[in-house]
């Protein structure tokens, strides 16, 4: 699974889950949903799974509510499959190297078969999502797999870069560190991803920070950190698209042609969700209906790229609200909140996936769905192990 997870080759994680689920019974040591085992955070995860059953109850479109389901089954089995067995140290550190090489050798593979096509046909760019792109940027640069994600791809290459600085520099394996560093600074810059870069800022300023012992030098460091932040987004040294782009439109509710950037394509679908949950504040619309019931608001409001694009709304928060109402948002963020400040591994972990959940509907494709799900209980079962490598 560490395998498959952060590369091109996900489809079949669905099979994994069900392999992992079915082989642990072959592990387990004492009866099978001993809640003496069962953590409280675990069984949260189930519990947002069974609000996907319950909206069953008032959804309209059923098969695309059973579709839901089916594609929430990892919040099931894979918290039953960890109570079965546990994980021990070594063997915790040996899944997040897995993890490690499987982000950086789909990250190389990327850029060669970009290299390869620039080479092979003397163009540097290509036309993707309506768009010409950069063979070597965004989806021109994950193109090399079907249906990869720049945003969900930015999110494994950090989670990866935390690992590898827990399993190879706190080691004193500097020199597998710069290799593996240097290649995910490369590809999170490339993948462009604003998320991405904002939090592999933070995460290699946390490095720098944990090697400095005086805390005025923590301050100073800080403090130039927030600046240099501030001076990157005015002065774009990188020369970010996307940054120029959006600094070039104005900042208005429109999915129109040459006035639309991230942020208003995102403010309308952000209106759309928060509207379907003040319409359902309760209970919400379920996860079965939501996309259609969006699609409807985009076409009432004359939103007909949006509605074209069948877009939900980027926010995962927006996106429960929307399905759940304020059971469902309840459920989320008592999954997000417990574990923090518990194990500083899975800490660091939910704030980066919370940051990520602010501009994708980080669970609603299967990669992240497993991802998180996995790596959750990966670092929950670190806790029971009283591990801490950071």
């Amino acid at each position: 699974m560490a395998i498959l997870i952060p590369s091109g080759f996900y489809s079949l994680e669905g099979l994994i889950v069900a392999l992992i689920f079915f082989n642990s019974f072959f592990f387990f040591k004492k009866p099978l949903l001993s809640l003496n085992n069962f953590t409280s955070s675990s069984s949260v995860l189930v519990l947002y799974f069974a609000i996907h059953l319950f909206s069953f109850m008032y959804a309209e479109n059923l098969s695309s509510q059973l579709r839901s389901v089916v594609h929430n089954l990892s919040f099931l089995l894979l918290p039953i499959a960890f109570n079965n067995f546990e994980i021990k140290e070594k063997e915790i550190i040996k899944v997040q190297k897995f993890f490690i090489w499987s982000t950086f050798f789909s990250i190389l593979i990327a850029f060669i078969y970009a290299f390869y096509s620039y080479v092979d046909t003397g163009k540097s760019t290509i036309y993707i999502k309506d768009s010409v792109q950069s063979k070597f940027s965004y989806y021109g640069l994950t193109r090399v797999y079907k249906d990869w994600h720049p945003t969900y791809v930015s999110f494994f290459v950090n989670i990866a870069l935390l690992f590898s600085y827990q399993v190879f520099f706190k080691k004193g394996k500097f020199v597998l560190w710069c290799i593996t560093t240097i290649l995910f600074a490369a590809g999170i810059y490339f993948l462009n991803s604003f998320t991405g870069i904002f939090i592999l800022i933070v995460l290699l300023s946390l490095f720098m920070f944990a090697l400095i012992e005086s805390k005025p030098i923590k301050g100073l460091a800080f403090a130039t950190l927030l600046a240099s932040l501030f001076l990157i987004y005015k002065y774009n040294p990188l020369n970010l698209n996307k940054i120029s782009k959006f600094k070039g439109t104005n900042i208005e509710m429109t999915d129109t042609a040459g006035e639309r950037n991230i942020l208003n394509l995102r403010l309308v679908k952000w209106k759309a969700a928060y509207t379907l949950f003040k319409a359902n504040p309760i209970l919400g619309t379920s996860s079965g209906d939501v996309r259609d019931s969006l699609v409807n608001f985009y076409i009432k409001n004359g939103f007909i790229y949006a509605a074209k694009r069948r877009f939900t709304p980027h926010n995962q928060f927006l996106y429960v609200l929307a399905s759940f109402g304020l059971i469902g948002i309840i459920v989320f963020i008592g999954l997000l909140v417990y574990p923090i400040g518990h194990q500083t591994d899975l800490t660091i972990f939910i704030i980066l996936f919370s940051l990520y959940c602010l501009t994708e509907d980080i669970l609603q494709r299967q990669q992240g769905q497993v991802f998180f799900v996995f790596t959750y209980l990966l670092l929950l079962q670190k806790q029971k192990n009283h591990v801490k490598i950071v």
